[in-house]
């Protein structure tokens, strides 16, 4: 009897079989500040909506999906007639402009820099890791309590 307990657990030994042993990996992440002009340019995103005003297309560009492009006399989003002009076509015009797309990345790490310094707050603030506030006993409360009635 303990031979054949002995026998089946030894047929449950699990192997461990890798199975992307043939495919390269890599997990090289940029941050945006170290991006160069052509990372920025890969990484624009050209997104259309339908506007109120009848055959019409709002169109704007991010950077990373989240830091949207000055396009047009400051701002973020440019009305064009509906089927006027493709992603494609949209997207080679914005990439010509170096400049307003180095400003969108600037825009974009100070983004990232002051979200980052809030979640540290916030963090500080939730675990308690700040100069501790000072107790009030009991007895000598700040404020007096009523009497009762």
């Amino acid at each position: 009897m303990n031979n054949l307990n002995n026998d089946s657990a030894t047929n449950n030994v699990f192997s461990s079989i890798n199975l992307f042993d043939d495919v390269a990996v890599t997990n090289e992440h940029k941050s945006p500040s170290d991006w160069t002009l052509e990372d920025c340019k890969s990484n624009l995103q050209v997104i259309f909506k339908e506007s109120k005003i009848k055959d019409v297309i709002d169109v704007s560009v991010r950077l990373q999906g989240l830091t949207l492009l000055k396009l047009q006399n400051n701002k973020t989003v440019v009305q064009i007639k509906n089927g006027a002009l493709s992603k494609a076509e949209v997207l080679e015009r914005v990439s010509g402009a170096d400049d307003m797309i180095l400003e969108a990345k600037e825009r974009l790490v100070a983004s990232l820099k002051k979200a980052k310094t809030s979640r540290e707050t916030t963090y500080k603030r939730n675990t308690g890791d700040r100069p501790a506030k000072p107790k009030i006993e009991e007895d000598g409360q700040e404020y007096p309590q009523p009497p009762y009635s």
